[in-house]
């Protein structure tokens, strides 16, 4: 009985060792493909369709509630913008020129 359950833990770290070295690997993997883009001055990068609400937010201080005019679920916040427009069958380019036009209007803000 305890060799089975010993097994069974194994098993369990395994695939959970095996979840997270996936996911680190295909963060590194996205890190590398996007690290020249953002070696462009902060002023000359454009929102582009695949990068996510997350890194907007972060990025550029743009807040996807204020553009979508609705909370976005985690799910819908870490996926990219092209993804969440096939969902809800949005207008991707239409949806990039409004974060960019908030953009242009948080940045002429003052401390």
């Amino acid at each position: 009985m305890k060799n089975r359950a010993l097994k069974i833990v194994f098993a369990v770290l395994f695939f959970i060792f095996i979840f997270i070295a996936v996911n680190v690997t295909r963060q590194a993997f996205v890190f590398k493909a996007h690290k020249d883009y953002f070696k462009q001055p902060v002023e000359q990068q454009k929102v582009q369709e695949w990068m996510t609400f997350r890194l907007i937010e972060r990025r550029y201080n743009i807040k996807s509630e204020a553009v979508l005019h609705k909370a976005l679920a985690f799910p819908e916040f870490k996926s990219p913008i092209s993804e969440y427009c096939l969902k809800e069958k949005l207008d991707c380019n239409k949806l990039i020129i409004d974060l960019e036009n908030y953009r242009g209007l948080n940045s002429n803000k003052g401390p």
